[in-house]
């Protein structure tokens, strides 16, 4: 998987060669589509939330939730939480964990990032949460 910006302020994602992928930056967000134009993942971001739909009206998002304490709290359509992501300052480590608290991913870094949630999000495919990870994380997020 790899990412090239393009002088639009878009950027090309490709998989083993193979144009895949095309962000467009939006005002408050940006939007994941396939090659072919077709819209994969809309992301919008606010200070308090960060809403991921595979649908242009944004109805039945994902959400990463900013909480207070440095969590993140990892929603499914539906408010069904799935997980957290828990940043300690004492030891620069941020911990992603399941809804029963199960700690699946560690990321060792200087902030807190919420976006790290989207590794949560099974039902988005693998290479998909790669570029929204990313995509957020380049956004200061």
């Amino acid at each position: 998987l790899r990412g090239d910006p393009r002088d639009s302020g878009k950027h090309k994602y490709t998989v083993d060669g193979v144009g895949m992928y095309e962000i467009k930056p939006g005002d408050s967000g940006f939007k994941l589509r396939n090659a072919d134009g077709t819209l994969r993942w809309k992301v919008k971001i606010a200070p308090d939330k960060i809403k991921i739909s595979d649908n242009e009206e944004n109805t039945d998002p994902f959400e990463l939730k900013v909480r207070d304490g440095d969590r993140t709290k990892v929603v499914a359509p539906g408010d069904r939480e799935i997980g957290n992501v828990r940043f300690d300052r004492a030891k620069s480590t941020s911990e992603i964990e399941n809804a029963a608290g199960k700690t699946l991913f560690r990321v060792d870094g200087p902030k807190p990032s919420g976006a790290y949630g989207v590794l949560l999000l099974d039902a988005i495919p693998e290479n998909e949460r790669a570029i929204l990870l990313a995509e957020i994380l380049s956004r200061g997020r």
